[in-house]
C-alpha cells in the first residue's frame, strides 16, 4: 500500500437511491411499496407521488381536490393539559363534564382564543349564559402573574381553560376519539354531572342580579362587585359560574325568587363550592369573591362549621393572590374591587374569629391596602385617595371617610374589645389594669363618635332619611356596634352572664366600679333600643340587613332582661320602661330580618326568654335561664367553647 493511498483514503460512494421509494416517502424517511402511478402512502396522504405521470398529476390536482393533511384539532382546554380530546362539536366530552369553556381552533390558520368560537359546556341542555368563566376583578393580583392593564374584564377563553383540573390518569388513557364510546369515559361525580341540568335560566339570573344591586349589595360585606361590569360581563357570556351561582343562592335567602327557589339556592351554592373546591389549586378573585357568598350562606343556614373553615380558604386563597397589598400598575376600578374584596373577608373573619386570637387570619397589620373609597366614586370609576386602618401608614390626599371605612374602623374597634374581654375572663390573668383598660376603650369609642360625618350621626332625623336609603344597613351596622361596644366592655361586670368575669374576680374590684360598669352596660342596651325604636317608627321597606346586627340586638335584649329580672339592678320606676324596650328588640327581630335557620334560631330563643321573663314577675329566678347563651360568640351563632365546633 502506497503512502497516497494511507494518508487519503478512497472516499465511500453514496448509497444508490432506490428505484422503488419515491421521493416524498424518501424524504419522510418511510418505507415505500414501490406502487407505480401512486405508491399507498401519498395516497392515503394526498402527497404528490414521484411515481406519477406528470401530465396526469397536473390534470388530478386541478380537478379533485386535496385531502387536507391532519392537523391539531384538539380543543384548547385538552391541548393544554395534554389530554385526548374527542374532537365531538360543538364542544367535548372532557369540557362538557367539568363544565369549561369549549373553544377550537379555526381551521385554516393559527388560532386567535378570543375570535375563536366558543360554547358553554353545559350537559344536558343548551348552552346557558352563565358559562363557566372567570369574571370580576379576574385580572387582580396573582403573585408573580399580576395583570396591569388595569380593567376589571375576564380573562379570555384560553387562560380560562388552562386553568382546567389536572387531568387524571383515567382521563389521559380512556378517553375514546369515538363520539359514542361512553363506555369508556372515567368515573366521575354524578351528583355534579347531575346537576348541570339545573343551570339557572336567563331570566332567573338577570333578575337576582338586579336584586341584588338593588337591595343587597350595600350590605358591607357583599359591597366589592361593581354593576356595570357584572353586567357587562353576564351579556358577553364571560362570567365565573361559581360567583353567579353562589350569587344566586344568596338573593334567595333574602329575596323570593319563585317557588321552590330556597332549596334550589342551597343546591346552587353546594354546586358553586363544588367547583371551587375541585380548582383548589387554581385561585382566583373570582373564586374569592363566590367564596364570600358560600361563607354568608353557610352561616345563614347555620352551618358554621363550613363556614368557619371556607373563611381560612377565601383568606388563604386573598394573600396567596396578594389581595392586602396595593398595586399601583392597577387602574382604580380593578384595584378598589380587589380592595374591597380583601376588605369584605375582613369584616367576615372579623366576625367569626369574635376576639379569638387563635382564629384571627386577617389582622390589620397584614392588610397593606387603603379604605374601600366612597360608593359613588366606585361606581362612576372616578379614582380616589383613601385612608388607611393602621396609623402607621400616612396618606395626604385622604378625604372624608367613605361609608365603608366607617364601618371597617368601628368593626376593627369591636373587634379588640371582644379581644380584650376574652383575655380578661382566662384563670390566669389578673385584674390590676382592668379599670385603665376599659376607660382606654372608652375614650377611643368617644373619639370615634365625634370624628362621625353629620349625615351618619345617631338622630331622629339621621334615622329618618337613611330609613329610606341604602345606606340605612351601613348606618345601623356602624351605631348598633359602637352601642355593642360598649355593652361588651361593661357587661364583664354582669354576674351570671357567660361573658362576665369570674367570681373571684369581680369581688376583687371596687364594688362602685362594678355598679358604675353594670350602669353604663344596661344603659348602652337602652340607647340601641332607642335607636331601633326609631327605625321601627320609620317602617322602611326592602331593607337587607346582616345576620350580625340580629345577634347585636338579640344580646342586646339579653342584658336588659338579665339587668331587670336577675340582678334587680335597674331603678322601680324604669322597669316598664326597660321592658319595653326589651319588646322592642323582639319586634325588631320580629320584622327587620329575613327568615332564615340563624335568624329563627335567635328569635325562637328570644321568645322562650320572654316566656321566662312572665315567670320571672312571679318570682322565678332568671339567672339559670340568661346565664346559658345561645349564641356565644356575639357576632354570629358560633359557639367556639363548644367540641360540636369539630364534629
Amino acid at each position: 500500500m502506497s503512502l497516497d493511498t494511507t494518508r487519503n483514503p478512497p472516499r465511500r460512494r453514496p448509497a444508490r437511491a432506490s428505484p422503488d421509494t419515491c421521493s416524498a416517502c424518501r424524504a419522510r424517511k418511510v418505507r415505500c411499496d414501490g406502487r407505480r402511478s401512486i405508491c399507498t402512502n401519498c395516497e392515503r396522504l394526498g402527497f404528490t407521488c414521484s411515481f406519477e405521470n406528470p401530465q396526469t398529476n397536473i390534470d388530478k390536482r386541478s380537478t379533485v381536490p386535496v385531502t387536507r393533511r391532519r392537523a391539531h384539532l384538539a380543543c384548547f382546554s385538552c391541548h393544554s393539559r395534554k389530554v385526548r380530546c374527542n374532537e365531538e362539536q360543538p364542544t367535548c366530552r372532557r369540557c362538557s363534564r367539568l363544565g369549561n369553556v369549549c373553544i377550537y381552533p379555526t381551521p385554516g390558520r393559527v388560532s386567535d382564543p378570543i375570535h375563536s368560537r366558543s360554547t358553554v359546556a353545559l350537559s344536558p341542555g343548551p348552552p346557558s349564559p352563565d358559562s363557566s368563566s372567570d369574571s370580576q376583578s379576574s385580572q387582580a393580583k396573582t403573585g408573580s402573574r399580576r395583570r396591569s392593564n388595569g380593567t376589571v374584564q375576564a380573562q379570555t377563553s384560553y387562560a380560562l381553560d388552562t386553568r382546567s383540573p389536572p387531568p387524571g390518569q383515567e382521563e389521559l388513557e380512556l378517553v375514546s376519539n369515538d363520539p359514542a364510546g361512553s363506555a369508556q369515559e372515567p368515573i366521575i361525580d354524578k351528583s355534579v354531572e347531575a346537576s348541570d341540568s339545573y343551570d339557572p335560566s336567563e331570566q332567573l339570573a338577570l333578575k337576582a342580579l338586579t336584586i341584588f344591586f338593588t337591595h343587597i349589595r350595600h350590605i358591607p360585606a357583599f359591597s366589592f362587585l361593581h354593576r356595570a361590569l357584572v353586567m357587562d360581563q353576564y351579556r358577553s357570556k364571560n362570567f365565573n359560574k361559581a360567583l353567579l351561582l353562589s350569587l344566586i343562592g344568596i338573593v334567595s335567602v333574602f329575596h323570593d325568587l319563585g317557588p321552590g327557589m330556597v332549596k334550589r339556592g342551597d343546591e346552587f351554592i353546594a354546586r358553586a363550592e363544588t367547583l371551587i373546591l375541585q380548582d383548589l389549586e387554581n385561585p382566583s378573585v373570582p373564586n374569592v369573591q363566590a367564596l364570600i357568598f358560600i361563607i354568608k350562606h353557610r352561616a345563614y343556614r347555620r352551618r358554621f362549621t363550613s363556614a368557619f373553615s371556607l373563611t381560612a380558604i377565601a383568606i388563604r386563597y386573598a394573600m396567596g393572590l396578594r389581595l392586602n397589598y396595593d398595586d399601583p400598575k392597577l387602574e382604580f376600578l380593578t384595584q378598589e374591587c380587589c380592595r374591597r374584596t380583601m376588605w369584605s373577608l375582613y369584616l367576615i373573619d372579623n366576625v367569626m374569629s369574635a376576639g379569638y386570637q387563635e382564629f384571627t387570619l386577617s389582622s390589620p397589620r397584614l392588610l397593606h391596602i387603603q379604605l374601600p373609597t366612597h360608593d359613588t366614586n366606585f361606581d362612576l370609576d372616578i379614582p380616589e385617595q383613601g385612608g388607611y386602618l393602621e396609623p402607621t401608614h400616612y396618606s395626604p390626599g385622604a378625604k372624608s371617610p367613605s361609608t365603608l371605612s366607617l364601618v371597617i374602623r368601628m368593626m376593627n374597634i369591636n373587634y379588640r374589645v371582644l379581644e380584650f374581654t376574652k383575655q380578661a375572663v382566662a384563670p390566669d390573668v389578673g385584674n390590676s389594669e382592668f379599670g385603665s383598660q376599659v376607660d382606654v376603650f372608652q375614650l377611643e369609642l368617644n373619639n370615634y363618635q365625634s370624628q362621625l360625618p353629620t349625615q351618619f350621626q345617631s338622630s331622629t332625623r339621621n334615622i329618618q332619611l337613611h330609613a329610606h336609603s341604602s345606606s340605612l344597613s351601613s348606618f345601623l351596622s356602624i351605631h348598633v356596634h359602637w352601642h355593642m361596644a360598649h355593652c361588651n366592655i361593661y357587661r364583664l361586670t354582669m354576674e351570671g352572664l357567660v361573658e362576665a368575669l369570674p367570681q373571684p374576680t369581680l369581688t376583687a374590684l371596687d364594688q362602685e366600679f362594678v355598679r358604675s360598669c353594670q350602669i353604663r352596660c344596661y344603659e348602652s342596651a337602652i340607647e340601641l333600643a332607642k335607636i331601633l325604636q326609631a327605625v321601627l317608627t320609620v317602617k322602611p321597606d326592602g331593607v337587607a340587613l346582616d345576620l350580625d346586627i340580629a345577634v347585636s340586638v338579640y344580646q342586646c335584649f339579653r342584658i336588659l332582661a338579665h339587668a331587670n329580672y336577675t340582678l334587680k339592678i335597674i331603678p322601680e320606676d324604669m322597669e316598664e320602661v326597660v321592658k319595653a324596650y326589651g319588646q322592642v328588640c323582639i319586634e325588631f327581630l320580629e320584622s327587620m330580618f329575613f327568615e332564615c335557620e340563624a335568624t329563627a334560631a335567635i328569635k325562637e330563643d328570644a321568645g322562650d326568654s320572654i316566656t321566662v321573663e312572665n315567670s320571672a314577675s312571679s318570682g322565678v329566678d332568671m339567672a339559670g335561664s340568661l346565664s346559658h347563651e345561645v349564641f356565644d360568640f356575639n357576632m354570629l351563632e358560633f359557639n367556639l367553647d363548644s367540641s360540636i365546633l369539630f364534629m
